[in-house]
């Protein structure tokens, strides 16, 4: 397939996707950045550039959308540059097998630096590496949990500041977690490993660990379906298919009606989320009462990816936090 005038100044090649650990002579890293022409004009060459096709439809599908003083399109200007995938960094070259394309849009009405698209590279011919691309066979499923655990052990065989995931001491004081194996809440465990919710509580009704029931909820399946809403019920699913034992959830971890306890807490918020072993981002939730996708129901996603030639396919990527700037989830005190 052949690429427009402006998008062949890339030279999107397989070859170009590729970097050699222990080397940062990469050519592609020192193009410049091109400015490859305003939305309206990806539009216009939809039909002609799988490139323009790619990038405008990620574009107008994904969290840009949502800024709804984008309507006209030619003040939207599109530039490019290719990136090292792990990062700018000299060792993060060195590391890298892998090249990628950023592109980003500008406009009055978007902010700086956001709604950048990272385009990497898919080919049977490429080694199977996590910063190369990947295209789903489906478009709905259930997370695929032995990835997230791969991810996991990569994490931390690999980054030498998540090597160590458990802690000498508790982030506070007075810590509590959610046992998933017996369903209670538990005092945590020197040098426990745990994950974190973080979530919207909104209308939700929630059951709050409190002086009274503290006893109550210590007791092996205490913490049964009624007492919990659904982002916690499967955040505890989460968290026990991951094959992880502890979960700490704000609701039930801290005890609510003692001010003493409550206010050392929230100090140590911060503490809390660092020393966790992942944290779970309900980014989709406007309510405790909303499903986590992908646990124990469906989720159905876009992918956006187009053929350029023979052997390469790009996938098209979005950073996360962009899909954030509108949600509920946004809007609340920490994460």
């Amino acid at each position: 397939m052949d690429l427009c005038t402006s998008c062949k100044r890339l030279n999107i090649s397989l070859a170009s996707f590729i970097s050699h650990p222990g080397t940062d002579d990469n050519p592609r890293l020192k193009d410049p950045i091109y400015e490859l022409g305003r939305l309206n004009e990806f539009r216009k060459k939809y039909k002609t550039c799988p490139f323009c096709r790619l990038v405008f439809a990620a574009f107008q599908s994904g969290p840009i959308k949502r800024v709804a003083e984008l309507t006209d399109l030619s003040k939207i200007a599109v530039f490019a540059t290719w990136i090292n995938a792990l990062g700018s960094s000299k060792a993060e070259r060195l590391k890298s097998a892998s090249l990628a394309i950023l592109v980003w849009a500008e406009s009055p009405q978007i902010p700086s630096g956001s709604y950048k698209i990272v385009l990497r590279a898919v080919s049977k011919m490429l080694p199977d590496q996590p910063h190369f691309g990947h295209i789903s066979p489906t478009k709905c499923s259930l997370l695929d949990f032995d990835q997230i655990k791969h991810w996991l052990r990569h994490c931390q065989t690999r980054h030498s500041s998540c090597s160590d995931m458990t802690k000498p001491s508790r982030p506070t004081r007075h810590f509590f977690v959610i046992d998933v194996h017996f369903k209670r809440i538990v005092e945590a465990p020197e040098q426990c490993r745990y994950l974190a919710l973080s979530y919207v509580w909104g209308s939700a009704r929630q059951y709050k660990l409190s002086e009274d029931n503290q006893e109550m909820f210590r007791r092996k399946d205490s913490l049964k379906s009624k007492y919990l809403t659904t982002t916690i019920r499967d955040s505890i699913e989460l968290t026990d298919k991951l094959g992880e034992r502890y979960l700490w959830v704000d609701a039930l971890c801290i005890v609510q009606d003692s001010n003493a306890i409550r206010q050392q807490t929230l100090q140590d918020m911060d503490r809390i989320y660092a020393d966790s072993l992942l944290t779970i981002v309900a980014g989709t939730c406007s309510s405790a009462n909303d499903v986590l996708p992908g646990v124990t129901q469906e989720r159905v996603w876009t992918q956006w990816y187009q053929k350029v030639s023979a052997s390469l396919t790009l996938s098209a990527h979005f950073d996360y936090k962009d899909f954030l700037d509108y949600a509920i989830y946004s809007e609340r005190a920490w994460t």
